[in-house]
């Protein structure tokens, strides 16, 4: 039997970042010798895509053209990548080729990987595609092993194949909205015995979601205090839980903790490279400050990191975002995080602490201190001591719920900062100003401080920002003195 020459369009899309763009496959199935052929700049998962798309067609019991198939992947100049075109290439055979209804897919985005037996496989980014299907009012046609995933989008329409078989169905879902459901942390802050001073430096960077570098000798709890942080965070909205799903879902990771309210918390090791930390590779994929969008990225042994990387961080730190450029554009990934970084005083870690003594010399702490750099640590807000607690308070701790308490607080001081409609973190200039409300005396005081303390225009902002929020904690209206002594603090352990 002769084979039916024909053409089809099918709508995809190829990942840019943490975004969808949308790709055409146009298949010509015509005349000629037995040929297939992928063109349009498509990598090498791409190009192998022939063989998969081939076996899996004949597997399922249809027919694959024994002529010229020519494949191309348009706008030709986008660089497309990954095993996603599986699905859509292969549909776009079987349409040109009458064996699938072309209304079946016509109003459709079809993103899949293809198995040699015709079964369907999600693929990373899925919640990309899902975006961009909606955004384009198309119906979603992907495994259905994505459900999981999808469904935190709003009003999709989508249809879930498990093979190559089942794409000219005509059943399609609908998605509603997205429910966050909180989840406890599993380590409370009560459970930690001491360390008041510490604990209520959390709560001041939860509050005003801002930069900490806890410093002090091994074993004083610096790590234990950071993985407590998310606890006290706010609940996470269903934007902030959606974009936060999106990275992890390109990062080819689960979101489904994501999804149900937890905030991400990355520690990396010290030992992760600079791609690895702020993203890149071909194609791009997210690093840990992306991964860490919208929750904490906690950086333990900070001084250990590599220059180059650290020096990574300042971008994201002031932006928000990271930007990489490439040979073919310009992509900015995510990464509103908060920084938490814990570093030893000394190389030794003991120095100042009162029970064991430093063999350090003064030009190895200099070193030390120096590996850091003025540039990460100017964009720090609070930098404070954490030193090693009377071991008769860790055996008579007990365990406590201070988590949900110290949350409430913290979810109070946000909404107070969300009625100036800038969060204290973006506060600056004469907006930070106003919203301090300082009278002549207040800003001789801040000339003070910042002078002894010799901080920069950078410090300055910083310092204000910790004091608005100290401020917020307790209701005020105004910043006093006291909040300012307590933010000045936080300011004096400048160095390491």
């Amino acid at each position: 039997m002769s084979d039916r020459c024909g053409q089809a369009t099918i709508r995809t899309g190829t990942l840019q970042g943490v975004d969808a763009v949308p790709v055409e496959v146009q298949v010509d199935v015509g005349r000629g010798l037995p040929a297939f052929r992928i063109v349009g700049l498509g990598d090498v998962a791409v190009q192998e895509a022939r063989e998969r798309v081939r076996s899996a067609i004949r597997s399922c019991g249809l027919r694959f053209p024994d002529c010229r198939v020519t494949v191309n992947l348009a706008p030709a100049p986008l660089r497309k990548h990954g095993t996603g075109f599986d699905l859509p290439i292969a549909a776009g055979i079987l349409v040109a080729t009458g064996q699938v209804d072309e209304n079946s897919v016509g109003r459709s985005w079809l993103t899949g990987e293809l198995a040699l037996d015709g079964g369907i496989r999600p693929v990373n980014g899925i919640l990309s595609h899902a975006i961009a299907a909606a955004r384009e009012q198309r119906v979603l046609v992907c495994s259905s092993d994505a459900d999981h995933e999808i469904r935190a989008v709003d009003s999709l329409h989508w249809r879930g194949i498990n093979d190559l078989v089942d794409i000219s169905g005509t059943e399609v879902a609908v998605q509603g909205h997205l429910r966050i459901v909180s989840q406890e942390c599993t380590m409370d802050i009560g459970a930690i015995a001491g360390h008041m001073s510490a604990k209520r430096a959390l709560e001041v960077a939860a509050a005003g979601g801002l930069n900490l570098l806890m410093v002090g000798p091994p074993g004083s709890g610096k790590t234990m205090l950071a993985r407590c942080l998310p606890g006290i965070l706010p609940p996470m909205s269903a934007v902030e839980a959606l974009e936060t799903a999106v990275v992890h879902s390109v990062a080819g990771l689960s979101p489904s903790q994501v999804l149900n309210g937890t905030r991400p918390f990355r520690a990396p090791h010290h030992a992760s490279t600079l791609r690895g930390l702020v993203g890149g590779g071909s194609p791009v994929r997210p690093g840990e400050v992306s991964l860490a969008h919208n929750g904490v990225l906690f950086l333990d042994e900070l001084p250990e990191f590599g220059p180059s990387t650290l020096q990574a961080l300042r971008q994201p730190m002031e932006d928000r975002r990271i930007t990489l450029v490439r040979a073919e554009g310009r992509i900015e990934l995510p990464a509103d995080f908060m920084f938490v970084a814990a570093a030893n005083p000394c190389p030794c870690g003991y120095l100042g602490d009162p029970s064991k003594h430093c063999t350090c010399t003064d030009g190895s702490i200099s070193r030390y201190a120096n590996r850091i750099g003025g540039p990460v640590m100017d964009r720090i807000d609070i930098c404070l001591r954490v030193d090693r607690i009377d071991p008769g308070l860790m055996m008579n701790a007990k365990d406590g719920s201070e988590s949900v308490t110290m949350r409430s607080r913290v979810v109070e001081a946000r909404r107070i900062a969300d009625t100036r409609n800038c969060k204290n973190r973006f506060l600056s200039g004469t907006v930070l100003l106003g919203a301090c409300n300082l009278d002549p005396g207040m800003l001789r005081h801040v000339e003070d401080i910042a002078r002894n303390a010799h901080l920069s225009g950078r410090g300055i902002t910083r310092l204000m920002r910790v004091a608005r929020t100290i401020a917020d904690l307790e209701t005020s209206e105004s910043v006093k003195h006291e909040h300012l002594d307590e933010a000045a603090s936080y300011r004096l352990m400048e160095s390491i």
